[in-house]
């Protein structure tokens, strides 16, 4: 047992931490909304992989001219959506590709079902890109200021402890 430090934690965002230690409200400035990506809008889309389609921007979104907003039931946002179509086969298996506004591919990965899932989102005929929200409540996440207390509480046992070894050692 020992009382110098194991190691050194830091962050290069300690707003970050700051936020989830607190759980911030974070709001879109002038009014204006939050554009939260989906998994849709993912390289290669839904958890895919690979080094085609890049992640859609906000920019490319409205330079397109076909995105378009689906309101949430509840009222306090919209799902900003872009047109879905479908791309030629390719590969040995003649998996279905689906192609977002013609500005990405929409992977969705490998997994069961894979092309039952891609014509129910063709069938759909949209994929939602992002979230547009005014303001996002964060949960609370983090304990910082705990568990320095929790571990600041437990160095005066432990420097007793060491100190009543290193005294039985002693004659």
């Amino acid at each position: 047992m020992s009382l110098r430090a194991a190691g050194l934690v830091w962050t290069k965002v300690p707003n970050v931490i700051d936020a989830f230690e607190r759980g911030a409200l974070i709001q879109a400035k002038g009014g204006r909304f939050l554009a939260i990506p989906t998994g849709f809008n993912a390289a290669r889309g839904w958890r895919g992989r690979g080094d085609k389609g890049l992640r859609v921007t906000p920019a490319q979104m409205v330079a397109s001219g076909q995105g378009f907003l689906r309101p949430f039931r509840s009222g306090r946002g919209f799902v900003w959506c872009l047109p879905l179509r479908q791309g030629e086969q390719t590969g040995r298996r003649r998996r279905t590709r689906l192609i977002a506004g013609g500005l990405a591919e929409v992977g969705t990965a490998n997994r069961k079902g894979r092309e039952a899932w891609a014509r129910g989102l063709l069938e759909q005929g949209m994929v939602p890109m992002f979230l547009l929200l005014t303001q996002v409540q964060l949960t609370k996440r983090l304990d910082v200021k705990g568990a320095a207390v929790r571990a600041g509480a437990r160095v005066p046992r432990r420097f007793v402890a060491l100190w009543e070894a290193e005294a039985g050692r002693i004659p």
